[in-house]
């Protein structure tokens, strides 16, 4: 009768229910109960992301008996390994079915085994949109080969494409020939040399937005006119290695640009040219349409350098009135960091990166409040500071969804400040932070930062760190990611009790290991049991060394031509497996165990 109820609802009130729900506990929970209800459901669920809390079960059923129904109606999907490992490989095997009108499809932490699954989402014919992202995690690098894989397939074969972004950690190179692609217009990559920037510009004719990323230093060998494309109106160029590009070959890149109105330079760098206002604005007056700018300069090897002469130089008419650009400038103990504001980020995903010694900067604004910028990544540098600079830093972005604090060296002692000075920030759902090597972590410090982040749900934080917090409240935490070097001693059983006290909602937890040494050769199975024992909601666990973990428990010896020790081992010694009615997908490997469960 419950059921017979709310299918006589209007649909005002079920798009307010809905609301509040995932797309795919909506299909899985509200699909088939009438027509009427699945009509509703098809014009309302147009995207699906699956990077969520999703359980091998629930992903199971999913395949099975959602997407064969709900397949032509899905318009955007999102996939990620990051806490469902092999989600992608698993989607592919389970689902023999395609999704006809798919038009944008993000795939996040891409690995060797996603390759298929991309290559059949590229035979759609109304695909026009493509996120591949791979940054992080010891097991998670892409081979060669797939690399190699991704370039020829998304830059050599035909598809009809008009937005691609492409992140991984060692940046793609390009071979001639290569084919002009005249869909896409809007493309983010990371490459690994300049040389592939430039092939960039002769591959893509119709661009209209370019983001890059250039990895690695290599001597140029390119020797022939670069031919630009003719409608190209926003560039952002970003570099790793501070030897990548000097301020000589940016203004020969600009020079020809003319139809540029937005661009975004953010590079490390040992050219102190790069913070010259005079030869900047040199350069943006040539561009006659451009209107904003942003510059994010880090000046290494930077003695001598004055911010004061510097802000000055930003301070002329045409920064302040005709680009309406203002400047931060400050300096640590080896970094000049030259910000333009206010903060802009093209993406959600893109970081601000900055020093704690921010709170001296040197600015040709008062304003104070970005909100624009949704991820920060603070670094303390080891200097020792006080928990107002931190905060008052933090604050300035009230939007923040991720966070980053590093190097953080607060005394206990230098502080005595009330609570009531700290904002709060709603948004912020991650959470990584590092301590200074010289001390342990400020509780009060890490004790206010709580109170200031109340939807945090996503902690990154070292084992010894983790050891030194007592009472205080990790309840709200479900994505916990543990780090451990040598120099932080070992697990002890002990320790797996108390992080199931205070973390008792967990539901995804992760270790990485840079030694096999952090856990003692006789307890490395108990640990692992125990751990994967002692936190009822748990979806997925990984564990990762840089080396070898060492579980010689796991290793494959063949018990029958169905079941390998690993799955044996599991089924025995996981109290949620051992009904043998659970369904989950493991995987271990020389540097790595997972468990979707």
């Amino acid at each position: 009768m419950a059921t017979a109820c709310f299918e006589q609802l209007p649909d005002e009130i079920l798009l307010l229910v809905f609301k509040h729900l995932l797309s795919y506990d909506i299909l899985m929970a509200f699909s088939k109960l009438n027509g009427r209800l699945d009509k509703t459901i098809r014009l309302l669920i147009r995207g699906i992301d699956l990077t969520q809390d999703l359980s091998m079960t629930k992903f199971q059923h999913l395949c099975t008996n959602v997407f064969p129904f709900t397949c032509e109606n899905i318009h955007r999907l999102t996939l990620s390994n990051e806490y469902a490992p092999n989600q992608m490989l698993l989607l592919d095997q389970g689902y023999t079915g395609t999704f006809p009108n798919l038009r944008c499809l993000t795939l996040t932490q891409f690995t060797d085994n996603s390759v298929n699954l991309l290559l059949k989402m590229l035979k759609i014919r109304s695909l026009r949109e493509l996120t591949v992202t791979n940054i992080e995690g010891l097991q998670r690098l892409l081979s060669g080969q797939t690399i190699k894989s991704l370039e020829h397939h998304l830059l050599h074969e035909k598809h009809e494409l008009e937005k691609l972004e492409i992140t991984i950690n060692e940046g793609l190179s390009f071979c001639q020939p290569i084919k002009n692609y005249f869909n896409i217009k809007d493309i983010r990559l990371d490459v690994k040399a300049l040389d592939d920037l430039f092939l960039l510009f002769e591959l893509l004719p119709n661009l209209k937005r370019l983001r890059v990323c250039v990895h690695k230093y290599q001597q140029t060998k390119w020797n022939a006119p670069l031919k630009f494309p003719p409608d190209l109106t926003q560039f952002h160029l970003e570099t790793i290695d501070k030897n990548v590009i000097s301020f000589t070959d940016v203004e020969c890149l600009l020079k020809d640009l003319k139809t540029l109105e937005f661009l975004s330079i953010d590079l490390s760098t040992i050219d102190a040219s790069f913070i010259d206002g005079l030869r900047w604005e040199s350069i943006l007056k040539t561009l006659p349409k451009i209107f904003k700018v942003k510059l994010l300069i880090r000046l290494h090897n930077s003695s001598g350098v004055d911010c004061p002469s510097i802000e000055r130089i930003f301070s002329s008419n045409f920064w302040l009135n005709k680009l309406h650009t203002y400047v931060s400038c400050y300096a640590s103990r080896d970094i000049v960091y030259l910000d333009t504001m206010p903060y802009y980020f093209l993406k959600h995903n893109d970081w601000l990166t900055t020093s704690i010694f921010q709170y001296e900067a040197i600015k040709t604004s008062r304003e104070c409040v970005f909100k624009r910028v949704y991820r920060l990544s603070v670094d303390g540098d080891y200097h020792q500071s006080k928990l107002s600079q931190w905060f008052d830093i933090i604050k300035q972005f009230p939007l923040l969804r991720e966070l980053f604090l590093s190097s953080i060296n607060i005394p206990e002692q230098l502080e005595e400040e009330p609570i009531s000075c700290i904002s709060v920030l709603p948004h912020v759902r991650r959470l990584h932070i590092c301590r200074s090597r010289h001390n342990e972590i400020n509780l009060q410090f890490f004790g206010q930062l709580l109170r200031m982040l109340p939807n945090l749900c996503t902690l990154n934080i070292s084992y010894v760190e983790l050891m030194c917090i007592h009472e205080i409240n990790l309840s709200r935490i479900t994505h916990l990611e543990i780090s451990l070097h040598e120099c932080d001693g070992q697990i002890q059983l002990d320790d797996v009790r108390y992080l199931s006290d205070i973390f008792p909602n967990l539901k995804h937890l992760k270790f990485t290991l840079h030694s096999h040494h952090t856990m003692k050769r006789g307890d490395r199975e108990t640990i692992l049991r125990d751990l994967l024992n002692s936190f009822n909601n748990l979806i997925s666990f990984e564990m990762l060394c840089s080396k070898d973990l060492k579980f010689h428990f796991l290793d494959n010896h063949w018990y029958n031509l169905h079941k390998s020790q690993l799955n044996h081992w599991l089924d025995d010694n996981v109290s949620r497996l051992t009904s043998r009615q659970q369904i989950y997908k493991a995987e271990y490997a020389k540097k790595y165990f997972v468990l979707w469960l």
